[in-house]
């Protein structure tokens, strides 16, 4: 084997004319040649942990949102500049668009303990101010009190019946007693089941969807309106000391899932069968970067080969099979 030149030995326009060749031949290769399914997810999966997660976290991730930060904080250029003028306009209308609430999402709002109770209290509330203005009283215990203004005159009321009734009927005025506070009870009830049907049947009219979808259009075009030290400020205000020590563990626990890693490993094989289907070199021209990528190539390739042939490891290298 023939000593090689000594360094810089092959000259620039040697190692210029390996690097182009060893490029071609790169291009001229399936990305299969280069990537591995199975082995590419099997790394990604073992070398994802929650110290080397919180690693790069702390050391790119956080650094370039404080930077991030700071540099809008400064801004004054409204969010609509990220947005071409005809895209806001696309997307304004869009949003605009009627917003029919899911039936199964209604269901559960509107049977929710909280709007039962919320619209028991309300019925409560009207007829207690009705009975006492009909008895010429005030009712200015309003809130909780004038639920239990109606209770007490609910069952004032049936007190005086039931003990009208047992001066006249005996027993039967107890009866009579009971039932008008029964009746009472089921007519609350009734109204209430009555009245959130009402507001499911409301939030889910038409004229209620475009009430949305209207809304929803004007809060984008507020959006759009707000500066990005606006956007800055409210976005500082999100709880990241909480959040952010959370996502290297989440990161891990999904890493360890076999059932997510089954379903990346087969989407992984789906791409690279894909672009294994041309030549490297044909993606490379597609995303018109197959001349940038070569001029980086000779640029950062010949400073490399030449550190590389004045390196120990090569000399050892050379050392060893320049004897055959």
């Amino acid at each position: 084997m023939p000593v090689p030149p000594a360094v810089p030995g092959w000259d620039d326009a040697a190692i210029v004319s390996l690097l182009d060749g060893l490029f071609d031949h790169a291009c001229a290769q399936p990305l299969s040649a280069f990537v591995d399914a199975d082995r590419f997810v099997s790394g990604v999966a073992q070398s994802i942990t929650a110290e080397r997660t919180k690693d790069l976290i702390e050391r790119i991730a956080l650094p370039a949102r404080a930077r991030w930060m700071s540099h809008a904080a400064a801004s004054a250029i409204p969010l609509g500049a990220w947005l071409p003028d005809r895209v806001q306009r696309a997307l304004s209308d869009l949003l605009r668009l009627p917003v029919r609430i899911p039936p199964v999402i209604l269901d559960e709002f509107v049977a929710s303990e909280r709007i039962r109770d919320g619209v028991r209290t309300l019925l409560q509330e009207t007829l207690a101010n009705f009975v006492a203005g009909m008895t010429g009283g005030s009712n200015s215990a309003a809130g909780s009190g004038a639920s239990a203004g109606l209770r007490d005159a609910i069952g004032w009321g049936a007190r005086v019946v039931g003990a009208a009734g047992r001066g006249l009927l005996g027993a039967l005025g107890e009866e009579l007693q009971k039932q008008l506070q029964s009746r009472a009870r089921e007519f609350v009830d009734a109204s209430v089941a009555s009245l959130q049907q009402r507001i499911r049947d409301r939030l889910a009219s038409e004229d209620s969807a475009r009430a949305l979808g209207a809304q929803r259009a004007r809060a984008f075009r507020a959006a759009m309106r707000t500066t990005e030290s606006a956007a800055a400020k409210f976005v500082q205000a999100w709880p990241f000391a909480i959040i952010d020590p959370l996502v290297p563990e989440i990161v891990e626990h999904n890493a360890r899932r076999a059932e997510l890693r089954e379903v990346v490993l087969a989407e992984v094989r789906v791409v690279i069968g894909e672009l294994s289907r041309e030549p490297t070199g044909v993606w490379l021209d597609r995303a018109g970067v197959r001349d940038l990528m070569r001029e980086s190539v000779r640029t950062e390739g010949v400073a490399f080969v030449k550190s590389f042939l004045v390196s120990g490891t090569f000399a050892d290298w050379w050392a060893l099979h320049s004897r055959e």
